[in-house]
């Protein structure tokens, strides 16, 4: 893994999974924190209040989902599960 990239990435034929597992984990850990840090940097310098999201994090979204899902189908209450599984609303 080089700066957060599992190499599973750049394999071209890896299975399914194996690939899945690799994006998530390249959005969760180093994507998501390198917004972060350049939301405070761009906050700092233009003196606004701006959020960086990528875009990648919108593929996110359909794992999120299916956790809502899941959660609900367990018994958890529908507003509960929406914050466990990580949706903001704004």
């Amino acid at each position: 893994m080089s700066m957060g990239v599992d190499s599973a990435l750049a394999n071209p034929d890896p299975k399914a999974g194996a690939l899945q597992a690799a994006y998530r984990s390249f959005l969760t850990g180093s994507a998501s924190r390198l917004d972060r840090m350049m939301t405070r940097e761009l906050r700092r310098k233009l003196e606004r209040d701006v959020r960086l999201r990528f875009a990648a994090d919108v593929d996110n979204r359909r794992l999120r989902a299916a956790a809502v899902k899941s959660l609900v189908d367990a018994g958890i209450k529908v507003d509960r599960a929406i914050v466990l599984a990580g949706f903001e609303f704004q």
